[in-house]
């Protein structure tokens, strides 16, 4: 073997090898991607194991028909391994099914070309030719070196082009996979004994193997179905390329009674026969598991999505047999459309969302029209607005006269946020409070209140205005967080706002969320000296011995449980009994929601302690809150 150096062949052999070994005893995603990685793999191993084979001919003057036949093999593998390479790429960007038919023909124009080229060799000799035991280059064998080059600078040129699009980890390994193959191209033409490019093509493999190949954490492996990560990417890739597309959600909606009924084991076991029988509907790769009862089928185009819905259904809807165990479920099939349904990532993420976490369930084949995708499309954009405006610190504050029943003065305002988004304009606190603590930004909208608070009674004479303190909501989410007191203190010594000019109320559901945390924060605001108010009593079920126990100084009563009372005569007694309580534990009253003259004569009446509604005022600016308390201590 002394003409041929064919230490990197052996090598490049040893590296495929590996890869070939490891890829067929792990589970891969089953879909285009992977079958092209695998042609790519397969050429790219027979590339070295021809070329050892007819050096090792060529040297050993083997029969001609037998050299010719080998050297073809080698340069046809060598040829379409890096043609697979750049079909990966075009995968990877899901652009196939939207390159013009005429891009489609110019991109198989050069492999089309090299390939005749290389199979009519025997009849015109200008790639090589093998004569009385020697061999020979022809004129054409540069081909062979330039439609591999046009191939790795498209593939690069492609991952430049979309690069919005792909993880930046993935284009810097294109462009390194480019580098090591262009430049050992180039020496292994001028110097044809040392065969140095199969080695940087096993090389290549092994990177893709061991980065976009790795499916370990998109795959389910007890499925085999994708995980809600790769559906992301997969929506990200086919919303880019504007590529209409169509995904059935399906969502066994009794998985907590089936859990119950047949043990968690044997539950999951049908969960994974039932992934089985949905991954059977669409092509390789486009079926994902959510979560442990919610799957998503991503159609392609041509299948019809109304007879999909039909037919998953009925199978979902037998009886199933599973280690001898007869087993029924009950399931929720719906679909949504891009662009018809959700035009954004976000509007697509949202829906999904709230497709898993839907309280009413539903049963059967639901309409697209009443899942109200429209809401969704709304609430993605209110949660947007909600994020501009934590970022612009663009929310305002509002102040809420609250009076004292005996005499009509006003002691005391509740701070309230609004926000006003410049392109959807007013968006109610009703709307997007519970969007706020759902996503966690309430807790940065929490913060934000107490600074616009302090920064009130920093910088203004709250006696000169008649105001003992100001009072504030505290969210579940607040409530929860370990480092609240920290915040609270850092925020009120920024401003020097000493801490009886605060009242923090709290809602009667946050109070029975974590007993633990809860009683530790409130332990420390009323050590610190800060007033607490517990909110909207009469929305949930309060536990009195934990209200006791926590000490608060106020209970608001609901809007709706305040109005109620006033207008039924029914109620009158329970009010006036609940007041006495509450008063006999030295806790004063506010009833919300006060809006006429009857209700506040019956509140007075009564002996209701504070008095707060559009009565007196609806919330208003601070600069309008303080005319209206100058105005009000004149009269």
């Amino acid at each position: 073997m002394g003409t041929y150096n064919y230490d990197f062949d052996l090598c490049a052999i040893a590296f495929h090898l590996i890869v070939i070994l490891t890829y067929l005893r792990s589970k891969h995603l089953n879909n285009a991607k992977s079958h092209i990685f695998i042609a790519l793999l397969l050429f790219s191993f027979f590339t070295p194991v021809t070329d050892v084979i007819s050096g090792y001919a060529i040297e050993h003057q083997f029969a001609g028909w037998f050299v010719q036949f080998i050297t073809l093999a080698y340069y046809l593998s060598e040829q379409a391994a890096t043609f697979c390479f750049f079909m990966y790429v075009c995968v990877q960007l899901e652009m196939r099914k939207l390159i013009p038919a005429l891009r489609k023909t110019l991109m198989a124009t050069p492999i089309f070309w090299s390939t005749a080229a290389i199979i009519t060799n025997p009849i015109h000799g200008l790639l090589f030719s093998y004569e009385n035991g020697v061999y020979t280059s022809g004129p054409f064998r540069v081909i062979t070196y330039v439609i591999p080059y046009i191939y790795f600078v498209w593939s690069a040129i492609y991952c430049t082009k979309n690069k919005d699009m792909l993880d930046r980890k993935f284009r810097i390994l294109m462009y390194i996979i480019t580098a090591i193959n262009l430049f050992p191209m180039l020496i292994q033409y001028f110097v044809p004994s040392l065969l140095i490019h199969s080695f940087t093509v096993s090389i290549s493999v092994f990177m893709l193997f061991l980065t976009t190949e790795n499916n370990q954490s998109v795959l389910d492996q007890v499925t085999g179905l994708a995980n809600r990560s790769y559906l992301a990417e997969s929506v990200t890739k086919m919303m880019y390329n504007k590529f209409p597309f169509t995904s059935i959600l399906v969502r066994i909606a009794d998985y907590d009674l089936m859990t119950t009924s047949y043990g968690i084991r044997n539950t999951e076991k049908m969960m994974v026969a039932i992934a089985k029988y949905l991954r059977s509907f669409v092509y390789a790769g486009n079926a994902f598991q959510i979560n442990n009862s919610c799957f998503v089928l991503n159609l392609t185009f041509g299948q019809d999505p109304e007879e999909m819905k039909q037919k998953i259904y009925e199978g979902l809807n037998r009886v199933w047999t599973v280690d001898s165990i007869e087993m029924v479920c009950s399931s929720f099939v719906t679909s949504i459309s891009y662009p018809e349904n959700c035009p954004t990532r976000e509007s697509y993420r949202s829906y999904l969302t709230y497709f898993q976490k839907m309280h009413r369930m539903r049963y059967g084949i639901v309409p697209t029209s009443e899942l109200g995708i429209k809401d969704k499309i709304r609430e993605n954009q209110v949660e947007l607005a909600i994020e501009r405006a934590v970022q612009d610190q663009s929310f305002e504050v509002y102040f809420q006269p609250i009076c004292t029943n005996a005499d009509r003065k006003f002691m005391t305002a509740e701070a309230l946020v609004r926000l006003t988004d410049p392109e959807l304009g007013p968006i109610s606190p009703a709307e997007f409070i519970p969007l706020a603590e759902s996503n966690g930004t309430i807790i940065q909208i929490g913060e934000f209140v107490l600074e616009q608070v302090c920064k009130f009674i920093s910088s203004h004479n709250m006696e000169a205005l008649g105001l003992h303190y100001l009072e504030m909501n505290l969210s579940t989410i607040q409530c929860l967080q370990r480092n609240f007191m920290e915040t609270v203190d850092k925020i009120t010594a920024k401003y020097r706002v000493p801490s009886h000019y605060i009242c923090f109320e709290i809602t009667e559901t946050a109070s029975n969320c974590s007993p633990a945390i809860f009683s530790d924060n409130l332990q420390q605001l009323k050590k610190q000296g800060y007033l607490l108010a517990l909110d909207d009593f009469g929305t949930g079920y309060a536990n009195l011995q934990r209200m006791i126990t926590s000490d608060f100084d106020l209970v608001k009563f609901d809007k709706e449980m305040t109005q109620r009372a006033c207008n039924d005569s029914k109620l009158h007694e329970l009010f006036e009994k609940l007041l006495l309580m509450f008063h006999s534990l030295n806790i004063q009253v506010v009833a919300e929601g006060v809006e006429t003259k009857e209700q506040f004569d019956f509140l007075k009446s009564i002996g209701n302690d504070y008095i707060q509604g559009f009565y007196f005022s609806p919330a208003i600016k601070t600069e309008e809150f303080v005319r209206y308390l100058e105005d009000n201590m004149k009269n």
